[in-house]
């Protein structure tokens, strides 16, 4: 990230981070996934270098929705450019005809554990994935790193979009 970083130094208004976990689609037992704890330090550390280079952090907002891909708000490409339901769903079997029948057989509801009811940061959240096992959570970054990032806007304020 850091050699894009200094590459397009001149031009980071034109660039976009998003930081995501990978996934084990495959099951490989070379390829361990992170867990949403460990991938939260990792996400956390990388946002805080693209302050470094310039890059405003934004606040965390409230979700309409609770993911955008069952209500035809996105779409996800893949490298070869090929279209598929979500980041968390790749089949390589699947054309463009059967990605829209998922998006209209997918199931809308939310899907709330106890545990996210519970959560500090529901409204940031609301379990979106439907894809994720049971014994998996999809918890993001804010939900271990938002006093950190409450300390970090205090003491940064000119590094954030607010």
């Amino acid at each position: 990230m850091k050699n894009i970083l200094e590459v397009y130094h001149k031009d980071l208004k034109r660039l976009n981070f998003y930081f995501s976990p990978l996934r084990n689609l495959t099951n490989t037992n070379s390829f361990t996934e992170l867990s949403p704890e460990e991938f939260s330090d990792i996400d956390w550390d990388l946002r805080k270098i693209l302050t470094e280079y310039g890059i405003k952090l934004s606040f965390p907002k409230r979700l309409k929705t609770p993911c955008k891909f069952p209500y035809k708000l996105a779409i996800c490409t893949g490298p070869s450019l090929k279209s598929y339901y979500c980041t968390s769903s790749f089949d390589e079997n699947d054309d463009f005809e059967k990605l829209i029948s998922k998006f209209n057989k997918i199931n809308r509801s939310l899907h709330l554990t106890r545990e996210c009811i519970n959560c500090e940061i529901l409204p940031l959240c609301l379990n979106a994935c439907r894809y994720l096992e049971k014994n998996q959570r999809g918890c993001p970054t804010e939900k271990f790193k938002i006093n950190q990032m409450v300390i970090y806007f205090l003491e940064n304020r000119e590094k954030w979009i607010y």
